[in-house]
This record gives structure tokens, sequence and C-alpha cells, in this order.
């Protein structure tokens, strides 16, 4: 009977770890928020395109907790941030600047 409980929070451990989701999957959405001090939607999609409303502004890639935008015509300087991300809330900071946005 122990052996089947143990084998239970086991099981149900598993579960949870696979539904959290790796950084990468996770950031694939809407997102809202305050943004270079505008109001945006911003959109990752899951082909590495980023796009501001329904326009697209470049590309990004995601390597554990970070990720890479390279905007359109700046390729060559792509920006970098910090990433925290959940089902609900994606933090990005670069440097000492914070941005919160939520999934719409």
């Amino acid at each position: 009977m122990k052996k089947l409980g143990v084998a239970v929070l086991a099981c149900a451990m598993l579960a949870l770890i696979g539904c959290s989701g790796s950084p990468k999957e996770m950031i694939v959405g809407k997102w809202k928020g305050k943004f270079q001090d505008k109001d945006q939607t911003i959109e990752f999609t899951s082909d590495g395109k980023v796009k501001a409303g329904e326009l697209e502004i470049g590309t990004y890639t995601v390597t554990d907790d970070n990720l890479e935008l390279k905007v359109k015509g700046m390729e060559d300087k792509p920006i970098k941030y910090k990433i925290k991300v959940s089902k609900t809330e994606l933090e990005m900071t670069e440097g000492s600047t914070t941005t919160k946005l939520t999934k719409a």
C-alpha cells in the first residue's frame, strides 16, 4: 500500500512538471502591457517571429531564460533580455529596466 502511494505521488509530480512548459514554449502567444512607454500588444509566434499589433517587427530566439530580439533593420544589434515567463505573465529585463506583460 505504501508503494502505491509513492507511485501515485511520483506520477502527480511528473504531470505537474510536464504541464509547466519551457520558457521557449510558454512565451508563444500575445502579451499586453507597457512596452517602450506605450500600451502595446506583442506577439511571439511559434516560428520565431515578433509582432507589434499586426506588424511583424523582427525575430526572436529563447535559450533557457534568455530572450534575443532582432528588430528588422537592426539585426546586427540584437536586444538581449533575461526573462521570467509563466502561463499568464512575462517579465523581460534589459540592464536595469524590467518590462512586465500579461497574457492577452
